[in-house]
C-alpha cells in the first residue's frame, strides 16, 4: 500500500514583521527509505495583512521575457550631488526651504536644484540650466527647468516674499542661542533703466554704473548667511543700521550682538542700536577728535610688553588698551513713550557706559615710518639738486614743510637743513592706529579675535558675485531681483558650510600626519594622507566639487532586472569623503 503525503503549514518569521506561509509536503521514498521535502510558497502576511504573491518565473520564460521586453537606461553626474546632500543634512538648509514652502513641495524642489546648480558650474547663469539638470541627479526630477520655469519661479517667489521671510525664521532658529551677527553689503552693477533702486552712488567695482545694495546678516559663530534685503545703491552703510534692527526683531531676534565695520559707525546709529538693547561691536575711526583725545591720553601705555595683546590673523604685532568711557546717547521716539512722557519725534537722552578698544600695530606702525623717513630723504635729495620746491607735487611739498628744515637764501633757492624730528613724530602719531567701540566688557585680546573673524563675511560676498553669478543683477524688475537674491543666498550657504567643513578636515589631517611620527603606520596609509593633504592644499573649493562632478551612477532597467553601477573612486577620494561624512553627520 503506498505511503500517502503529508502536508503541513508553515510560517517562516523574516524578522522585520513578514511572514511568508508555505505548505511543506512530506513524500516517502521507498528506494532511499527517506522522506523527501517540497515546499510551496502561499502568500505573506505584512503586520498581519495578507498579501498575495506570483509564482517565481522559470529560466525559460526570463529569457523570453528579456528577450521581448525593451529596455531603458540613464547616466547621472552624481559625484557632486552626495558631497551637496551631506552639506544639506549638515547646515538644514533644505529642511528651511520645504519649511518656507509649506506645501509646495515642487517649488521648493526646484529651488534647491537652482541653487545647486549654481555651486556645481561655478557660478553659470540660469539659460544652461537646461542641459544640465539633463546630466546631473538633482532633487527635483519631475521634469527639466529650463530658463523660463527659473524666471517664473524667481518672479514668484520676489513677489510673495513670505515665503523668504519664512526661511529667514528657520535659519534664525537653527542658529545658536547667542546671536553673534555680522552685518555687510555689497553692490551689484547694472545698465537695466527699468530697475527702480539702481542709482548711481557707491560702486565697489568703480565701474561708474548705476548700482543696488544687498546687505547681508551673517552668523558668524554658524559660518552661515541668516538674512539679507536690497536697497537703492545711493544711500550710505550707515543709513541701513535701523533697517537690520527691525528686521531682526521681525524674525524674533531681541538679543544678539551686531559686529560692524565703520562703513556703518555713527553717533546715533550707535544710541540706537543700544536703546534696542543689541550688544554692539563697531570699528570707528582714528580720526573722530573724541578717539583722538582717547588715544593721546593713554599714548604712552602703547608698546609695552604687557599691552601686547596678540598677533592677529595677518601676523602683525599688535599692542592695546581699553579705555571705559561714559557716553551720552539719544533715541528719536517712533511712539508717544508713555514710561517716559516723550512724544513722537522727541529724542529721548540716556548715558551708556562702553569701552573704547585702541590698538597700534607695531609692524604696520614701523613699515609706515621707514616708508615716510624714505619719502622724506628723497624730497631732501630733490631740493638738494634743484634748490627749489616747484618741482614737487603737492604731497611733497606738505610732507617737505612738515618734515624738513627748510632755509632760502637771498636769491630764493631752497636748501634742507635736516629733519624736523617733531614734523615727523606729529605726522607719524596716529599711523597703525584702530578703535573699536563695545558695549560689553571684554579684553582687548577677545574683542580684537571677535572682530577679525567678521571678515570672513568679505568672503562671502566675493563667493556671492564669482560664484553665484551674483556681479549683476540680470533682472528687469525688482521683485524679480528679489527671487533672484534668495537663489543666490541659498547657494551662499551651501558654499559657507562646505568652506567651514573642509577647514576642519585639513586641520584634521594635519594632526594625523603629525601623529604618524609617534605611531608605527604602514607607509601606503602615510602616503595617502599625505597625498590627499597635498590634494586639498592645491585645490580650491570650486576645484574640488569641479572634480567629484565627474563621477556617473549608470541605471539599465528591463522587465525582468535592473542594474546600477557608478564610476570608481580612488583611494584618495575614499578617504575624503569619509572625512567628509564624519564632519557632516548631524549631532546627538
Amino acid at each position: 500500500m503506498a505511503n500517502k503525503d503529508k502536508k503541513f503549514i508553515l510560517r517562516k518569521d523574516m524578522g522585520n514583521g513578514v511572514f511568508y506561509v508555505y505548505e511543506r509536503t512530506y513524500t516517502y521514498d521507498p528506494k532511499s527509505k527517506n522522506n523527501k521535502t517540497k515546499d510551496r510558497l502561499l502568500y505573506k502576511e505584512v503586520n498581519g495583512v495578507r498579501q498575495e504573491t506570483r509564482r517565481r518565473r522559470t529560466r525559460e520564460e526570463i529569457l523570453e521575457a528579456e528577450r521581448l521586453s525593451g529596455i531603458s537606461a540613464e547616466r547621472k553626474r552624481t559625484g557632486s550631488k552626495e558631497i551637496l546632500d551631506h552639506i544639506a543634512e549638515k547646515s538644514g538648509i533644505d529642511d528651511a526651504v520645504y519649511a518656507a514652502f509649506g506645501n509646495e513641495i515642487d517649488d521648493a524642489k526646484k529651488c534647491i536644484s537652482m541653487a545647486r546648480y549654481l555651486v556645481c558650474s561655478g557660478g553659470n547663469s540660469f539659460p544652461g540650466i537646461k542641459v544640465w539638470m539633463m546630466t546631473h541627479a538633482v532633487p527635483y526630477t519631475q521634469s527639466v527647468l529650463t530658463k523660463d520655469t527659473c524666471k517664473a519661479l524667481m518672479d514668484k517667489i520676489g513677489l510673495h516674499y513670505d515665503i523668504v521671510e519664512k526661511y529667514f525664521k528657520e535659519r534664525i532658529k537653527w542658529c545658536k542661542c547667542s546671536l553673534v551677527i555680522a552685518y555687510d553689503s555689497t553692490t551689484e552693477a547694472t545698465d537695466s533703466t527699468r530697475e527702480d533702486n539702481a542709482r548711481y552712488g557707491f560702486n565697489k567695482d568703480r565701474d561708474g554704473r548705476r548700482t543696488i545694495k544687498a546687505l547681508y546678516l551673517y552668523s558668524m559663530e554658524d559660518h552661515q548667511p541668516i538674512a539679507f534685503s536690497r536697497e537703492p545703491g545711493n544711500l550710505s552703510d550707515a543709513a541701513s543700521v535701523m533697517k537690520a534692527v527691525k528686521q531682526l526683531e521681525a524674525l524674533g531676534v531681541k538679543v544678539c550682538e551686531l559686529v560692524m565695520d565703520n562703513g556703518y559707525y555713527s553717533f546715533d546709529n550707535v544710541g540706537e542700536l543700544l536703546y534696542h538693547r543689541f550688544n554692539v561691536t563697531i570699528l570707528v575711526k582714528t580720526g573722530l577728535n573724541w578717539v583722538k583725545d582717547a588715544i593721546d591720553d593713554h599714548y604712552s601705555e602703547f608698546g609695552k610688553p604687557s599691552t601686547y595683546c596678540c598677533c592677529d590673523d595677518k601676523e602683525n604685532l599688535m599692542s592695546g588698551v581699553t579705555v571705559k568711557l561714559k557716553l551720552p546717547f539719544h533715541h528719536i521716539c517712533e511712539h508717544s513713550d508713555r514710561r517716559t512722557g516723550a512724544k513722537k519725534g522727541e529724542p529721548i537722552e540716556f548715558e551708556k557706559e562702553v569701552y573704547l578698544h585702541l590698538y597700534r600695530n607695531e609692524t604696520l606702525r614701523k613699515a609706515k615710518l621707514e616708508k615716510l623717513i624714505s619719502d622724506v630723504k628723497d624730497i631732501m635729495q630733490t631740493i638738494s639738486e634743484t634748490h627749489t620746491l616747484d618741482v614737487l607735487d603737492e604731497r611733497s611739498k606738505e610732507l617737505a614743510r612738515q618734515c624738513l628744515v627748510i632755509t632760502a637764501d637771498k636769491e630764493c633757492n631752497v636748501t634742507a637743513e635736516g629733519m624736523n624730528d617733531d614734523g615727523i613724530e606729529k605726522l607719524h602719531r596716529y599711523d597703525g592706529f584702530m578703535a573699536i567701540l563695545s558695549d560689553s566688557d571684554g579684553d582687548s585680546r577677545s574683542v580684537l579675535r571677535k572682530y577679525r573673524s567678521r571678515e570672513h563675511i568679505e568672503d562671502n560676498m566675493w563667493i556671492k558675485k564669482s560664484c553665484c553669478d551674483g556681479s549683476t543683477p540680470r533682472s528687469w524688475y525688482d521683485y524679480a531681483h528679489n527671487g533672484r537674491l534668495f537663489i543666490q543666498f541659498l547657494a551662499m550657504g551651501y558654499y559657507d558650510c562646505l568652506y567651514e567643513i573642509l577647514g576642519k578636515m585639513r586641520g584634521k589631517i594635519n594632526s594625523t600626519i603629525a601623529d604618524f611620527d609617534k605611531a608605527e603606520v604602514p607607509s601606503a596609509e602615510r602616503k595617502l594622507w599625505r597625498n590627499l593633504k597635498s590634494w586639498m592644499h592645491n585645490n580650491s573649493l570650486n576645484d574640488i566639487l569641479q572634480y567629484f562632478d565627474v563621477y556617473e551612477t549608470s541605471r539599465v532597467s528591463t522587465e525582468i532586472r535592473r542594474k546600477i553601477w557608478t564610476t570608481g573612486y580612488t583611494e584618495r577620494d575614499k578617504l575624503f569623503l569619509k572625512l567628509l561624512k564624519e564632519y557632516t553627520a548631524p549631532a546627538d
